[in-house]
């Protein structure tokens, strides 16, 4: 069975629930990616991260082509610290702005959602890590129905290291002409030392729209691209005991940021 088929098992959905966008937004990330311009990034690494990590999200406001209203998806981290190669939770709250809900209904036809590598590197920029699709599960219903008040909410369960995503990191690795390079699963410091800094987490979320007056329906994709930053700090223990925490920037190069001796 193909990973595309396991629907079930790596999205969560079928909520609709009242959205309260102010608690969602109180910390949104400004920075632009430097091999990616224009793209917002969620980062988990900030200061601004709260108690609750769901709180650590960003929003997005899309244009929906040939309508005057908008698509909003809130993105929130299901994780205090991003990594490569553990599996992690994004939840999407997504629904409307500025619908006329007295002329028309929008519903949720489908939603794709792909998980690429962003590195420095480019032989290991833009290598996929997952990749999901949900659609409606039952014949009742034309589709997940949103508008502004009430939202679908998903939840997209990404996996660290799936035999795909080793494979893909196996040639990325032969790329370098090392001549023991193996397939398996790697370290978190490989990545952050070949420039890896980011997940780009690109979707496309197809929307029914259905005019009340005349019946008529229409298909349109909304596009949505989010870069999630890795955690790029990672903690060595040497021979001594001591306990060295490294941090890597985006060209892979790493420092020692603090030193402590393990507690017996």
């Amino acid at each position: 069975m193909k990973k595309s088929e396991l629907i079930n098992k790596k999205i969560i959905t079928g909520i609709l629930a009242v959205a309260i966008i102010t608690n969602l937004t109180a910390c949104l990330p400004n920075e632009l990616a430097s091999s990616d311009n224009d793209y917002d990034v969620l980062d988990t690494n900030e200061a601004c991260l709260e108690s609750d990590s769901l709180q650590n999200g960003i929003t997005q406001e899309l244009d929906v082509p040939g309508e005057d209203f908008k698509l909003m998806i809130q993105y929130m981290s299901g994780v205090d610290s991003w990594t490569v190669t553990s599996d992690k939770d994004l939840h999407m709250n997504i629904l409307t702005k500025g619908l006329n809900s007295s002329l028309k209904e929008v519903y949720i036809d489908n939603i794709h959602i792909d998980t690429y590598l962003v590195s420095t590197q480019p032989v290991f920029n833009g290598i996929k890590q997952d990749t999901v699709d949900d659609h409606i599960h039952n014949s009742v219903m034309i589709g997940f129905p949103i508008d502004d008040v009430n939202s679908f909410y998903s939840i997209n369960e990404i996996e660290g290291q799936n035999d795909e995503f080793i494979k893909g990191t196996f040639f990325a690795y032969q790329g370098f002409g090392k001549g023991d390079v193996v397939e398996k699963r790697r370290l978190e410091s490989d990545y952050l030392s070949h420039g890896v800094w980011a997940n780009k987490i690109s979707g496309v979320v197809g929307l029914i729209i259905r005019d009340k007056k005349t019946g008529e329906t229409r298909g349109v994709d909304v596009k949505t691209t989010l870069l999630v930053a890795v955690n790029n700090q990672i903690e060595f223990q040497k021979n001594d005991g001591t306990i060295v925490t490294y941090e890597y920037d985006r060209n892979g190069n790493r420092k020692e940021v603090s030193s402590r001796k393990r507690v017996k």
